[in-house]
Formats: structure tokens, C-alpha cells, sequence
């Protein structure tokens, strides 16, 4: 039975923040845009869905879930080495 990884964002800059929400949008307008061009109406509703996609998942708080401090991420490390060793 493989465990899922477990990722832990120690630390996130607003300037760190905005370069990947800069990033997402320009990955669905990467595929609406070309989509626009050849008058593709699938590649615009795919581009269209990914943003949704990304849209509800920032709303959701999914990345700030997995944000914590320095303190915790050391705590959480340290009950993943327990389980590791129980295992």
C-alpha cells in the first residue's frame, strides 16, 4: 500500500503567491487563446474549464491548507517519522 506524499509549504511570499496565480491564468489563456485563433470552440471550453478549475480551488483555501509555520511543519515532520518507524 503506497502513501500519498505529503506536501508542507513552510513559507509563501505574497510576491511568491502572485507569480503562481500569474501563472495560472496564463495557462488557461494559453489554451483559450490559440482555441480563439482557429476557432476551436473545444480548446476554448477546455481553457474555460481549467480556469474554473483553478478559480475553486483558490476559493476552496486548498493551497493555504497545507501553509503552516515553521513550528508546525517541524511537528508534522516529526509524527511522519514516527509513523514511518512504526510501520
Amino acid at each position: 500500500m503506497s502513501k500519498q506524499p505529503k506536501i508542507i509549504v513552510v513559507r509563501e511570499s505574497w510576491i511568491e503567491s502572485a507569480k503562481r496565480d500569474l501563472f495560472s491564468v496564463a495557462c488557461a489563456f494559453a489554451i483559450i487563446g490559440p482555441g480563439v485563433l482557429v476557432d476551436s470552440s473545444a480548446m476554448q471550453w477546455f481553457g474555460f474549464l481549467l480556469a474554473m478549475i483553478v478559480i475553486f480551488t483558490r476559493a476552496a483555501g486548498l493551497r493555504k491548507k497545507m501553509t503552516v509555520s515553521l513550528d508546525e511543519a517541524i511537528e508534522q515532520i516529526d509524527q511522519l517519522k514516527a509513523e514511518a518507524s512504526n510501520d
